[in-house]
């Protein structure tokens, strides 16, 4: 099964977290694991982790 990345504003809507709390929390240190992907933020998708 392979990892699907979802983008910032994908996360956002699926798990109802408002996109500046996920950007306070990447600023933390907290909240869902993510990687960045030639620059861009992609969150791993935790139905599929």
């Amino acid at each position: 099964m392979s990892t699907q990345y979802l983008t910032p504003d994908q996360y956002a809507q699926r798990y109802n977290i408002p996109k500046s709390t996920l950007a306070n929390w990447r600023s933390l240190g907290k909240g869902p694991k993510y990687k960045k992907i030639e620059g861009h933020i992609r969150y791993i998708d935790r139905e599929e982790a």
